[in-house]
């Protein structure tokens, strides 16, 4: 699949206090501790301490994130894990 411009997934951070991520599709929870994206390309799972959301904008898919980041990681939704043998209907 190609990318265009509205879902193309990057991550720039400055040290460890500053997070921009563009291609978000929705915010699905946040916190001090934590911030849960839907990403183009799967569930994004930001955690640390302090955190705050400082610029959202929908239109481009971008958002900024402020505070102490321990960790990034990737989940993928329940909708798109498949079995051994793959979804299959019968």
């Amino acid at each position: 699949m190609e990318q265009t411009e509205k879902t193309v997934h990057e991550i720039k951070m400055d040290g460890r206090a500053t997070l921009r991520v563009s291609g978000v599709e929705d915010v699905l929870g946040f916190d001090e501790t934590s911030v849960v994206l839907c990403t183009c390309m799967d569930i994004l799972n930001i955690d640390g301490s302090g955190l705050h959301i400082v610029k959202l904008d929908v239109s481009s898919g971008t958002l900024e994130i402020e505070g102490r980041i321990d960790s990034l990681y990737y989940t993928v939704p329940a909708s798109k894990k498949r079995g051994l043998f793959g979804s299959r209907e019968r």
